[in-house]
């Protein structure tokens, strides 16, 4: 065989394993792309189960306080705020030895009655007619911060207490653990109040409510750019297959 013949076989055979590693190349990326998406749903599951678990955490051990006004008028607030301190003067003592939900549930349950004629003798008091509804059960509310506590949206356990047509501001808090009576300082809720939600939804929890918490930050920054640390790994493990190393 001459060398022409001898350069054409080496080129053809040259172009062949080329072209087979671009093949390669390409059902390796494909491979790397179908495992990206499948780590990426199998996280996004998790994530969606993790979720789940917590707000059903804060809806069955949280129960909240909220006193809905007859109006947005200054004089129709200032009730609504008197008959809270009232409500809360009362019920407070009584709710001292609760330890869960249920315990606390139990006592309002007992004690609804007096807590609506608290409510409507005050609005006598200020020389109202309006009607006065008080209940405890399972409503809807919308994200809610108290200080540097946030609460998600969610269907909680609550005494609410509605002021006649109770189209006013809504005031709320809440009851069991109890934060009704904490003052929040420089909008921070005080380490012994803190402590009292962290004891009752857990640790693993509380650092996603608490939004002064910086574990709860990074754990938000690790969630928001994992799908971009998927891709990038996969990235970097094709461009060192195809240049060899």
């Amino acid at each position: 065989m001459d060398k022409s013949k001898i350069s054409r076989v080496i080129n053809k055979l040259i172009i062949k394993s080329k072209s087979y590693k671009r093949e390669g190349i390409l059902v390796l990326t494909a491979i790397i792309v179908a495992a990206s998406v499948l780590t990426i749903k199998t996280y996004n599951q998790q994530q969606a189960v993790e979720t789940i678990a917590f707000q059903n955490t804060l809806e069955s051990k949280l129960l909240r306080f909220h006193v809905r006004g007859n109006s947005d008028k200054f004089e129709d607030q200032s009730l609504k705020l008197a008959i809270r301190d009232k409500i809360l003067a009362y019920l407070s003592p009584k709710m001292k030895k609760c330890k869960t939900i249920n315990q606390s549930k139990r006592v309002i349950t007992k004690n609804i009655k007096t807590i609506k004629k608290i409510a409507y003798t005050e609005v006598k008091n200020w020389n109202k007619d309006y009607t006065v509804d008080v209940y405890i059960g399972k409503s809807q509310f919308p994200t809610k911060r108290y200080g540097d506590l946030v609460f998600p949206a969610g269907k909680y356990d609550a005494l609410q207490v509605v002021l006649g047509k109770g189209k006013g501001q809504n005031w709320w808090c809440v009851m069991f653990p109890p934060l009704c009576l904490t003052d929040v300082v420089a909008g921070s809720v005080p380490y012994d109040s803190k402590k009292k939600i962290k004891d009752v939804i857990g640790s693993k929890y509380y650092v996603i409510i608490d939004q002064g918490n910086k574990k709860k930050h990074k754990a938000k920054v690790v969630g928001r750019f994992k799908t971009i640390e998927i891709f990038e790994s996969a990235k970097k493990r094709v461009c060192k297959w195809i240049n060899g190393d």
